[in-house]
């Protein structure tokens, strides 16, 4: 009989330890494949990674033509997003122009980091530049792109198994809480190299609204308008040239 009880508990545990892992399982089920993520967006420590969700694309199934693009819901292509909505971005995870062997396989890391400010670094103009401007331009430059996606604010990361002939698409949740400029960086790299491979960087436009005379794609409805952003980001309106110049005049555009 004790011997009964005993064999019944162990089952028992058995069957709570095989729930629990098939629990920590699936969560995993949903992608094809798993990436480690680091986002502020969640409020997430800086360090700590987690699993996150993303969808895997074939490749040319969306058109970008630059190595990264931002989409609606909807998946219309835009330049300029509304602070506390939800967009994707979409990334071309593309080694195979990176002189590796044949069908190579190798463990890569794909992110994108956004930072309140424009913080580029301009490339040096006028007749009298000089070669020590242009070395130190060089310099500053691989610089930023090697560490601003590590000492952004909003930054996720990503990291797969890449085969150097296969290349994909990778689609991720993208938002920003407050409106203003930023800069970004659409990056790639191999897993244990500290610099990166390959970077594009440059301006986001958050506004607080959108007039509803714009469209989901940034474009005024009416093509003989334009748009005009204001001063602090609070609104986007499309007006004509005249009124243009006039709010302008008063500071009211960017």
């Amino acid at each position: 009989m004790v011997r009964k009880e005993m064999k019944t508990r162990l089952l028992i545990v058995i069957g709570i330890v095989a729930s629990v892992g098939l629990l920590l399982f699936v969560p995993n089920i949903r992608a094809s494949e798993s990436f480690h993520g680091t986002s502020s967006f969640e409020n997430i420590p800086s360090g700590i990674s987690r699993h996150v969700d993303y969808e895997k694309i074939p490749w040319g199934e969306i058109d970008t033509k630059n190595r990264a693009a931002l989409f609606t819901k909807n998946m219309i292509p835009r330049s300029m997003v509304q602070a506390g909505e939800q967009f994707f971005v979409v990334q071309k995870v593309d080694f195979s122009d990176d002189n590796f062997a044949a069908n190579s396989t190798f463990s890569a890391v794909v992110g994108y980091a956004f930072e309140k400010g424009d913080h580029m670094i301009h490339f040096p103009k006028g007749e009298n530049v000089t070669d020590a401007e242009h070395e130190e331009f060089g310099e500053a430059h691989r610089k930023l792109i090697n560490e601003f996606y590590q000492n952004s604010e909003f930054a996720k990361s990503f990291e797969f198994k890449v085969n150097s002939e296969k290349p994909f698409l990778v689609k991720s949740t993208f938002m920003l809480p407050e409106s203003g400029k930023y800069t970004h960086q659409f990056y790639k790299k191999l897993k244990n190299s500290p610099a990166v491979s390959a970077s594009s960087m440059g301006g986001t436009t958050v506004v607080e609204k959108f007039s509803k005379a714009i469209g989901e794609n940034n474009i005024c409805k009416n093509d003989n308008l334009r748009i005009l952003i204001k001063h602090d980001y609070s609104n986007v309106v499309c007006v004509d040239r005249q009124t243009a110049w006039k709010l302008i005049g008063r500071g009211w555009g960017l």
